[in-house]
């Protein structure tokens, strides 16, 4: 059995300089600060007789410093050019007291303490091409960065536990166009996208059932994303989202993946909105009714053993009614899920997580009902 206890302060500022929006040259900057720290206490014990097996004290203390600023230009009364970039420091330090009673081993103790810091410079290119109000295309290339961390918890002395696991990196291409047709009614929103993604940091399980941080490799994902609102007669409108993804590993870490071309956890392959809305209005109040559904596709908890464990691949329906009057609202919801028995997730005890099956129902049919009041 595992008991967590965990404790979190943070403490976030961030301030923001913009220039004239009515300018040929327009610029942004802006300066970010985190500071934290975070308190884990796990208690790992056996379900027989309560013998304690592992705990550990943990404390993180972390900072987080950035400057960052974009500057944007009018090339040509259809041209906008857009150059970004963020500086990044920051600092990591890490303290434990870990007690092992393994079996019937000597107990042990002992002590880490660990400090890093990182720095890095990400950056933000968009070029639009906008010749009227009904039709803009744009390419993006960006970058994002995240820092790494420290593992500590191993149940015994001698397991293969990485101390260190790196920071991982993002680079993003985007192509996409957006356009009003149907006299402005019909606004279409598409994009192409592709993203390389450095030193994946990817948490793992270990045989004790005790999470471990490990960077896996690298991978990519390159997708495809469509978004329709059509505004129609008598006061009909319809919504419908669509998301391709196409992601792979290439070229994993053979110390923890071995599977060629594996996709990437927790990234289903299809995603999929619809919704209808109709609006009605009286001379005593408005009338709103909808309804949607949303499409959740498959995907896999993670790597190897733990790729057998799958999620999604099920459909959740809305429907929904309000009447407004004055400043009363009164409505109705209901919602429920199909089939009725999907996973939506498929992790719950890490320790019995190799043993067989977890799954995670969705809530049975659910109805709401409100009423309020502005005042």
């Amino acid at each position: 059995m595992c008991r967590e206890a965990q404790a979190v302060e943070l403490t976030t500022a961030e301030g923001v300089w913009v220039s004239p929006s009515d300018q040929p040259l327009r610029w942004l900057a802006g300066l970010y600060a985190t500071s934290g720290s975070e308190i884990f206490r796990p208690v790992l014990t056996t379900t027989a007789d309560n013998r304690t097996l592992y705990s550990e004290r943990r404390k993180d203390e972390y900072a987080d410093l950035a400057a960052f600023g974009e500057v944007s230009v009018t090339l040509r009364p259809s041209w906008t050019l857009t150059v970004g970039a963020r500086y990044a420091y920051y600092r990591h330090d890490v303290r434990s007291q870990i007690n092992r009673s393994y079996a019937v081993q000597t107990p042990d103790e002992m002590g880490i303490e660990r400090q890093a810091s990182d720095r890095h410079l990400a950056h933000k290119i968009v070029l639009r091409y906008q010749p009227t109000a009904e039709f803009m295309a744009y390419v993006q290339a960006a970058e994002g960065y995240r820092g790494g961390g420290y593992n500590t918890s191993a149940l015994k002395a001698n397991d293969p536990l990485p101390p260190r696991y790196r920071g991982d990196e993002l680079n993003s291409l985007e192509v996409g166009l957006k356009t009003r047709l149907d006299e402005g009614r019909l606004l279409l929103n598409h994009s192409l996208f592709n993203v390389h993604w450095d030193n994946i940091q990817s948490d793992q399980f270990q045989a004790s059932g005790l999470p471990v941080t490990v960077n896996i490799g690298s991978g990519v994902n390159r997708g495809f994303e469509a978004e329709a609102d059509w505004q129609l007669p008598d006061q009909w409108s319809l919504h419908g989202a669509w998301l391709i993804n196409a992601s792979k590993l290439t070229s994993p870490d053979a110390g923890f993946v071995s599977e060629e071309d594996a996709t990437l956890p927790n990234i289903a392959r299809t995603n999929l909105h619809l919704s209808v809305r109709k609006s009605m209005s009286t001379t005593r109040g408005a009338w709103t009714h909808e309804a949607g559904l949303t499409y959740q596709g498959r995907s896999h908890l993670n790597f190897g053993q733990e790729s057998e464990a799958v999620m999604g691949d099920y459909v959740t329906v809305n429907l929904s009614a309000t009447y407004q009057r004055q400043d009363w609202s009164f409505g109705a919801r209901a919602q429920f899920h199909s089939p009725p028995d999907a996973n939506t997730l498929a992790y719950g005890n890490p320790f019995t997580l190799r043993l067989g099956s977890q799954r995670t129902p969705p809530t049975p049919p659910v109805l709401w009902l409100t009423v309020s009041r502005a005042y």
